[in-house]
């Protein structure tokens, strides 16, 4: 008899028998492209290449599993091209439309606007936004708002005999409230008092905020004192405060 073999050693796994894996030729992983017709284009492309690597693998196999499974896969690709392209179609404007929006909603959340600071005399660009910048942190100073701002500048084409107004992005939406808090105190600082700020806006909100002040301003002549609150027009209830 041969000699018994030690338990404690384990046996060797036989290697498994197994059909030639099918893979793809194409890394999709770099394919990476915002531009929606790209993308459509891309895609195909990749679906293309694989559909035509596993007939080629289908033409070499007599296996009537392996034969089944690849017809299923070209089947599968040719479904998901379908559906792909149809959500490119449809639904990629509309992503590309909400993200856009959301971000300059996001933005307008942080930002404020600037009325009555005056325009800056250098004569380069850049020093023109280094004096505006300058500015506007002499005015956070002021207003006791603790932050930096994320950018500056100027809106619309200069103007004779007129300031344009300045927007200000800051870190957070918690800062523009600050400085909206806070800028009613600008009205008892000198050099200040002609200096004005209101949120950043659409033109909608433009609009609907020039028709509430004009109806304030009517409401106003009446001799009982009103306010804007929160959106919403209100009676000042101690006038004399």
């Amino acid at each position: 008899m041969g000699p018994k073999p030690d338990p404690n050693k384990s046996e060797k796994p036989k290697k498994a028998i197994s059909k030639e894996a099918i893979s793809s030729p194409v890394k999709t992983s770099k394919i990476v492209s915002l531009d929606r017709s790209k993308l459509a284009t891309d895609t195909s492309a990749i679906i293309s290449t694989m559909k035509a690597h596993i007939v080629a693998e289908k033409e070499k196999s007599s296996d009537s599993e392996t034969l089944t499974m690849m017809e299923m896969l070209i089947a599968i690709f040719e479904q998901q091209q379908v559906i792909l392209n149809h959500l490119l179609a449809t639904k990629a404007p509309m992503l590309a439309t909400d993200l856009a929006t959301d971000a300059e909603e996001k933005e307008r959340k942080r930002s404020i606007v600037i009325s009555g600071l005056s325009e800056a005399v250098s004569d380069t660009g850049r020093g023109k936004f280094k004096e505006d910048k300058a500015k506007v942190e002499a005015l956070l100073d002021e207003l006791d708002v603790e932050c930096g701002v994320v950018h500056v500048y100027r809106m619309g084409k200069p103007m004779e005999n007129r300031s344009r107004l300045v927007k200000v992005v800051l870190p957070t939406s918690f800062y523009q409230s600050q400085c909206l808090k806070f800028a009613k105190n600008l009205k008892t600082v000198s050099g200040y008092d002609g200096i004005y700020i209101r949120p950043s806006m659409t033109k909608d909100q433009l609009q609907a905020d020039y028709e509430l002040r004009k109806k304030l301003r009517e409401m106003n002549k009446n001799g009982i004192k009103h306010r804007i609150y929160r959106g919403e027009i209100v009676p000042i209830q101690n006038p004399g405060n």
